[in-house]
């Protein structure tokens, strides 16, 4: 069985030649998530978007449970999903408009809300401890402070919604849409054992991605980036081909958990999404 951990890892574009079709998939968020960014003393900060990984991870996971929970199962899923995405919230139910990131004066953005904006109106923290069993107390240096994105906004209850693309072969576009339309929900993030990254698919939600939807979202339709200064929507591995104009770049590492224990597959430098990229 495939096991999911929150860490690093980037999902490759397909090589084959197989025409891709793109679909647009939309998630709501029914439970706090957490996806591991960094530490800060206790603190445990979560990124604002879910990561290609980390979706390509859940609906791994999911396929492989409603197809029988056997090995294969699994492993047909990793090929199933290899062209996904990050996801990006939205708040608009009418036509889930998505808010990208972007950096401006080096700071993130989640679309026009600074990076505080949207922790200060989505984020909350739950504080966790182990307990000593001999002295039935708190164990020293064990307190710890979890960032979670809430399903609702504190200010106002707007619901949250989280969208991205899923591109799958032509010959295996049938596998996916039957699995969507049996699929109820999925689990990301961290702590999905303690009831958090709980989000349910919206069957009114997944739709064909066409050429415009694709060109917003900065893809061609091999699943390449499209580097013409344009905020990125995906991580981008680094290069002498690429020019970063704006954003950041971070290290990164690939894992395959589907073994007895963790193994590194790649690791590397990538251009984080938002980042405006462009090609020498």
């Amino acid at each position: 069985m495939l096991g999911i951990m929150p860490r690093l890892v980037v999902m490759k574009m397909t090589n084959s030649k197989e025409e891709l079709c793109w679909y647009k998939v939309v998630f709501k968020q029914l439970t706090p998530i957490h996806i591991g960014q960094k530490n800060y003393g206790v603190l445990s900060e979560t990124r604002l978007f879910i990561p290609q990984w980390t979706m390509w991870g859940a609906l791994v996971n999911a396929y492989g449970k409603i197809q029988g929970g056997k090995d294969d199962d699994f492993k047909k899923g990793k090929e199933l999903f290899k062209n996904t995405t990050c996801f990006f919230p939205a708040l608009n139910k009418e036509d889930y408009d998505v808010m990208f990131p972007n950096f401006k004066n080096g700071k993130l953005y989640i679309r026009d809300m600074k990076e505080e904006e949207f922790r200060l109106k989505f984020t909350d923290t739950y504080v966790s401890t182990s307990i000593s069993p001999e002295y039935i107390a708190a164990k020293d240096g064990s307190l710890h402070e979890t960032e979670i994105i809430l399903p609702k906004s504190k200010k106002d209850g707007s619901q949250i919604y989280w969208v991205g693309l899923v591109g799958i072969e032509e010959s295996k576009k049938g596998k996916f849409l039957s699995f969507i339309k049996q699929c109820e929900d999925v689990l990301v993030g961290g702590d999905i054992g303690y009831g958090l990254g709980r989000l349910r698919v919206l069957q009114n939600g997944i739709n064909d991605a066409n050429e415009e939807c694709l060109k917003n979202w900065n893809l061609k339709l091999d699943g390449e980036v499209i580097c013409n200064g344009e905020p990125i929507r995906k991580y981008l591995r680094f290069n002498q081909d690429y020019t970063l104009q704006k954003g950041k770049l971070e290290f990164v590492v690939q894992y395959d958990f589907s073994g007895q224990s963790p193994s590194i597959i790649e690791k590397g430098c990538f251009f984080v999404p938002g980042s405006e990229v462009k090609k020498i």
